[in-house]
């Protein structure tokens, strides 16, 4: 998302604004720690965007980065992430969604803007309750890593489970201290931050799963690392595949004219045969600012509508697994929840198998939008 608050910027003292062309306020610009919104009429404009993303998309686990942590308004920590909630589900006309609640150990010291998750309690579940990294210091400049363990809603005793790290490494933007500076490499600043923060998140991978008794483990996220860059690096060296560059799932961002991806979703080994397949929503990075909610009555004629298009600046990648175990005589039922990947990658059934030696498992669970399939 970008910069999801609903603490929105009328309500603080000291907040600047952008404006529109008959100067309303839109969206906040500094002055204070509100980033979202500068009031409740732009807010939903804002959310409707990214309900409409989120609900097409129909994943059965959502990774969240830049949405508002409540706490440091002096309210309770998931407070925008349940107000996100009641907006999707409002929109789908049931309890679609479900928030992965902040745990009973809170870090001392955070960002505004943090990590979550959200799910789709009749496809899954959550194994006990998550867990915010603590520590080092290695992201004291980025926002702290979150896991949650998960299995299919109607799990049996054989069937799989994993655990999810959802991730915002440092950006690029600037840096200080030592090996922060830009070093005219194309990596950008910090990158010394972010090879640690992939060092430390390495580690609090290897605890989450010995502390939910699996070796499945998805890292996922904004790593602000192209995919081939040090930090990046750091976690291949760890055995961890990057799932967007396996099956070729495309880019989900552009700056200055470049394309690239700066959001992956790395599995563990054990992991990659879970995998069914990965593609990328292209409905933010190459679309026209012009659509943000954030230019609303920008232009003469006004571009604003409530559809997907520009609801971030980042794409969506979705990824694809099997957590049903299935006997050698059986075949997976295409309604049983155990699978969910774009039809799009059927051509990778050879890459992407499944852990039952069929190939891919292709159900109607959580596809691509029609018609925003990768094409190829």
């Amino acid at each position: 998302m970008l910069n999801y608050f609903s603490t929105t910027g009328d309500t603080l003292a000291g907040c600047r604004f952008y404006t529109d062309r008959e100067k309303n306020p839109i969206s906040v610009s500094g002055g204070c720690d509100a980033r979202g919104a500068a009031n409740q009429e732009n807010l939903q404009r804002q959310q409707a965007k990214i309900v409409e993303a989120i609900n097409t998309l129909n994943a059965s686990v959502i990774s969240l980065e830049e949405i508002e942590n409540s706490a440091a308004f002096g309210k309770d920590r998931d407070e925008a992430l349940n107000h996100l909630v009641d907006g999707l589900n409002a929109a789908a006309g049931y309890t679609k969604w479900q928030a992965v609640q902040s745990p009973e150990a809170l870090p001392e010291s955070e960002d505004v803007i943090r990590t979550a998750f959200i799910y789709q309690p009749n496809q899954v579940k959550p194994l006990g309750e998550s867990t915010i990294y603590s520590g080092s210091d290695a992201f004291s400049n980025a926002r702290l890593p979150l896991a949650q363990a998960f299995t299919l809603a109607d799990a049996d005793e054989d069937d799989e489970s994993f655990v999810a790290i959802v991730n915002h490494f440092k950006s690029k933007g600037s840096g200080s201290g030592e090996g922060n500076q830009d070093s005219g490499d194309g990596q950008g600043a910090s990158n010394a931050s972010r090879v640690a923060q992939a060092e430390a998140l390495t580690n609090f991978a290897s605890q989450q799963a010995q502390a939910h008794q699996t070796e499945n483990v998805v890292l996922l996220g904004d790593f602000n690392s192209y995919t081939r860059e040090d930090p990046m690096q750091v976690l291949y060296g760890a055995s961890f595949t990057n799932i967007g560059d396996y099956y070729d799932a495309g880019n989900t961002y552009l700056f200055g004219g470049r394309v690239g991806s700066l959001d992956h979703v790395l599995v563990s080994p054990e992991f990659l045969d879970n995998t069914t397949g990965a593609d990328v929503w292209n409905i933010n990075a190459f679309e026209s600012v012009g659509l943000e909610y954030s230019r609303y009555n920008n232009n003469v004629t006004n571009l604003y509508s409530q559809t997907p298009y520009r609801s971030s600046d980042h794409d969506p990648k979705l990824m694809g697994f099997n957590l049903r175990v299935e006997s050698p005589d059986e075949q997976p039922d295409e309604q049983d929840g155990g699978s969910t990947v774009p039809p799009a990658h059927a051509k990778n059934n050879e890459r992407g198998k499944g852990n039952n030696g069929q190939g891919n498992d292709f159900t109607k669970k959580s596809t691509l939008p029609p018609g925003q399939a990768k094409k190829n």
